[in-house]
């Protein structure tokens, strides 16, 4: 296992946080089709319809899929706090946490933190390290389902 192999693990909630926003964007384009109504003007009588297409059964599926994401993306989360949590340097489990699941930029965590951003890359190598250690003692270890993944 190497330090990119942990980088990557840990990248994953970025990933799925990545694939659950534009999810959403779209599950919120679907919902505004669905409620959207067609009006006709027939002489004296205004029509409409409820919904011809079955446009909110398509979106009420679609809505789903999406929830689904988002309780992955959780649950992947919930996993790599799991193992940041073990890391016994608290800066380390700082930097790793608004790395990996704040999603901040390496500017913003050497800000927050008042070191520089040099020194913030510097212990984000000895943190990767460090959840490497944890990685390897846990049974069965993560980063199987990791080398098995398609890329």
């Amino acid at each position: 296992m190497t330090t990119d192999d942990v980088k990557n693990w840990l990248s994953r909630a970025r990933e799925a946080a990545a694939e659950l926003e534009a999810l959403s964007e779209s599950k919120q384009a679907a919902y505004l089709r669905a409620v959207s109504m067609t009006q006709r003007y027939d002489g004296d009588a205004v029509s409409g319809s409820r919904d011809p297409h079955g446009k909110m059964d398509a979106y009420a599926a679609y809505a789903d899929m999406v929830d689904r994401k988002a309780a992955e993306l959780s649950t992947l989360s919930t996993e790599i706090m799991r193992v940041i949590r073990q890391v016994p340097d608290g800066t380390q489990r700082a930097i790793l946490m608004r790395r990996y699941l704040s999603f901040q930029t390496w500017d913003v965590i050497a800000e927050a933190l008042a070191y520089t951003t040099r020194n913030v890359t510097r212990l984000h190598g000895k943190a990767l390290l460090s959840v490497k250690a944890v990685l390897e003692r846990m049974e069965p270890p993560p980063l199987e389902s990791l080398e098995n993944r398609p890329r």
